[in-house]
């Protein structure tokens, strides 16, 4: 069902149930000012802001006017939900979906990338990954916009080398570029970069498979305006928080009830505005609206 409230710069929540017609999903984040830091779990919240929705996604914003909001930027933008919430915004969907977080102070998307500590501490203290001794940006780095794909693809950051899982807040106007750059089978635009777009199953909590659902990730290599920050808005830690909810969806004796005290990503539906991202992730068979 789609909920349409008179917020002129929100987008779209849930706006097709067929597995003919792909989705792509993020949250709108424009009201939020939690104060949780990189250090420690974030809580569980108690008093969310509402979500706003209409048919257009917001007008993209020039570089001057996303640095003036990103000064005034509250010191965490990356929000959690509780799972049953999350389900009953997007756990009908089916066919391929990209979930993801999107704050409009910020206007950018938030991904996901599990690293060593090491790599982690440099990105977090420096904000970008370039000059990093064990970075690379020669070799293909994933992305993922689905928060619970990668905490399969990390074990909830149990895995070694995966332990510090990271928030990347992309601005969204980079993001759409990679998109649109994108290709299946690795294909290299002008100028040597590479963005290649994978489809895969999406995950439950529990780690099994949805059979219904398709999460997307973007593999990148020799992209230096994300390698050295120009595209990026924000890296945050969610390690703690990652862990913690961890031992709740891997807890052995888990049951369809415990995932009742299970936090997640809070994502909502992300409206792709340019066409040859639509393109990239669709093909010509995708929705104008997708």
């Amino acid at each position: 069902t789609t909920h349409t409230h008179t917020h002129k710069q929100n987008i779209i929540i849930n706006f097709s149930l067929s597995n003919h017609f792909p989705i792509i999903m993020a949250s709108n984040m424009d009201e939020v000012t939690a104060a949780t830091t990189p250090e420690t779990p974030a809580a569980a919240s108690t008093d969310k802001p509402p979500v706003t929705h209409t048919d257009e996604p917001p007008p993209a914003r020039s570089a001057e006017a996303r640095d003036v909001v990103c000064r005034h930027l509250p010191a965490r933008l990356w929000q959690d939900e509780g799972y049953r919430e999350a389900e009953d915004a997007w756990g009908h969907t089916t066919g391929k979906v990209v979930l993801a977080q999107y704050h409009e102070g910020a206007d950018a998307v938030c991904v996901y990338q599990a690293f060593n500590p090491d790599i982690a501490r440099y990105a977090l203290e420096h904000q970008k990954f370039e000059g990093c001794p064990t970075y690379s940006m020669g070799r293909m780095t994933w992305i993922k916009p689905n928060f619970l794909w990668m905490m399969f693809r990390s074990a909830w950051g149990g895995k070694k080398n995966q332990n510090a899982v990271l928030a990347i807040w992309i601005k969204r106007d980079a993001f759409e570029r990679y998109l649109s750059q994108a290709h299946t089978r690795g294909g290299k635009p002008e100028g040597g970069d590479n963005v290649r777009l994978q489809w895969d199953p999406d995950h439950y909590p529990s780690g099994l498979p949805n059979k219904k659902r398709r999460a997307v990730q973007l593999g990148l290599k020799n992209i230096r305006t994300f390698a050295d920050g120009t595209d990026l808005v924000r890296i945050e830690d969610v390690s703690a928080f990652a862990h913690q909810q961890g031992k709740i969806a891997k807890h052995p004796k888990a049951s369809d009830a415990t995932l009742d005290h299970l936090r997640v990503a809070r994502e909502r539906v992300y409206h792709v505005e340019a066409k040859e991202a639509r393109i990239a992730l669709f093909g010509d068979q995708g929705p104008g609206h997708c």
